[in-house]
């Protein structure tokens, strides 16, 4: 990859420097997942509720013991198919008057 001094500077494609540079930072993150985000583990056992799902049965299915040890990837796919699943488009945020 050339130098690149600007984000403006990136080029795309899978040979492009945004490419390299991605798989750069993947590389000095050691492949390690991001954790969920409190929004993210609050907001999912939100539709969880809605949905009449229980949160022990959900966490069963990947093998796991609570919302926080999956990783931010894979709430984020678990809230959209729950958003999915009960009918919910858009951001969800309600307009101010």
């Amino acid at each position: 990859m050339g130098e690149v001094n600007s984000i403006d500077e990136l080029t795309g494609g899978r040979s492009g420097s945004a490419s390299v540079l991605i798989s750069k930072l993947i590389e000095i993150q050691g492949g390690r997942p991001r954790p969920p985000t409190e929004r993210q583990i609050k907001y999912l056992r939100s539709l969880l509720e809605k949905a009449e799902v229980n949160e022990e049965s959900f966490c069963k299915e990947y093998s796991t013991k609570s919302i926080e040890e999956l990783d931010g990837s894979v709430v984020s796919n678990s809230i959209q198919a729950m958003r999915e699943r009960l009918g919910i488009k858009g951001r969800g945020r309600r307009k101010r008057k």
